[in-house]
């Protein structure tokens, strides 16, 4: 289990949990403080109750079982997801990919913020967002003639053996070149992570969210991978419901806003 310790605006705690035990999803059901709030993400468990549990969900992931072998994950790859991997290690003179350290950090949010501000999509990320998951990720940069290309930070969870692709961005909206550079670049930096992880002696490397039903966009790249599509439950806590519920819906409409960016072609100011 991993656990980031947050605030809501500067006056309650909160902490999110990912893969919590049925034992921490009981005791944090029941049991916040009163200014206290968590999520719980991606848990098997399907029927937690208790007087702090303001919201349930569920979430789609794609999980690639890393005991299988480097050969067995590769034969999964979807034929164009191997295509190209192969043209960017035809580049490899060129690359160059980093992990971890001060200039990681750097630049991870440098493609991330970009990758925000252009799209809308996602919120833009700080460097106290990094230093909380400093201890429990990895940040991964991948360079094409010095110039970082995609970045992702993947959270690290030596217990359960898995690993989770939290913050992933590109340089794909910048241009139709930096567009099919970025696309190879970041399968291939995914790949390498993966056997990253198979030498660490990780099982599971999760891609991260997919939303079921959806054919293209991020869910459609992630699918190229030929990972198990599963659903974990997730669950939104508060020891004082009415601001969990506020707070949620804050959540929610940000979550809107940047889905109605999206589909209007357009980002937030």
């Amino acid at each position: 289990m991993v656990v980031v310790e947050r605030e809501f605006f500067r006056f309650a705690k909160y902490r999110v949990f990912f893969y919590p035990t049925p034992e921490i999803i009981h005791k944090i059901a029941n049991s916040l403080g009163k200014f206290e709030m968590a999520r719980l993400f991606l848990t098997p468990v399907a029927s937690a109750s208790g007087p702090c549990v303001v919201r349930h969900h569920l979430s789609g992931t794609s999980l690639i079982h890393l005991t299988r072998g480097r050969r067995a994950i590769w034969a999964g790859f979807e034929s164009n997801c191997r295509n190209q991997i192969r043209k960017a290690e035809k580049l490899a003179s060129r690359i160059k990919l980093m992990r971890n350290g001060a200039q990681a950090e750097h630049d991870f949010l440098r493609v991330f913020n970009e990758f925000a501000r252009v799209t809308g999509a996602v919120r833009p990320l700080n460097a106290v967002t990094v230093e909380r998951y400093r201890n429990v990720s990895d940040v991964f940069i991948i360079y094409l003639d010095d110039r970082p290309m995609a970045a992702n930070l993947v959270l690290r969870d030596e217990q359960a053996g898995r690993v989770r692709g939290t913050y992933l961005a590109s340089r794909r909206f910048g241009g139709p070149e930096e567009a099919k550079l970025s696309g190879w670049l970041t399968r291939y930096m995914i790949w390498l992570q993966m056997q990253h992880y198979i030498d660490k002696g990780f099982s599971t490397y999760d891609l991260g969210g997919m939303k079921p039903g959806v054919r293209g966009g991020a869910t459609q790249f992630k699918r190229a991978f030929g990972g198990a599509n599963v659903f974990e439950h997730s669950y939104f806590c508060s020891g004082t419901r009415w601001l969990g519920s506020v707070a949620y819906g804050m959540y929610e409409r940000l979550s809107a806003r940047a889905q109605h960016m999206i589909l209007a072609g357009t980002h937030p100011d």
